[in-house]
């Protein structure tokens, strides 16, 4: 994972939601991460998920292997961003 800030200045429960500019979407129906052509029709899905927290993030991820290396954690605050 890689932060923003340094040591000593990050933030660990002040974030909004889960991203990625990887082309995949988030399924509220399915909960997983899925490309456009493999969505089912009329289905709620956005490029977000909400996440609130750095120990959420990891479970997150854990849980969803095929957003590794390509989400980002986004932060309330401009400049604390998390990246896996």
């Amino acid at each position: 994972m890689k932060f923003d800030k340094p040591r000593g200045q990050r933030l660990h429960k002040q974030f909004i939601w889960i991203t990625n500019h990887d082309n995949l979407w988030y399924v509220d129906s399915e909960k997983r991460w899925m490309c456009h052509d493999e969505i089912p029709e009329l289905v709620c899905y956005s490029t977000c998920c909400d996440c609130r927290s750095i120990k959420a993030f990891k479970r997150h991820l854990r849980k969803h292997p095929e957003i590794r290396g390509k989400a980002i954690l986004v932060s309330r605050f401009k400049g604390f961003n998390v990246y896996a």
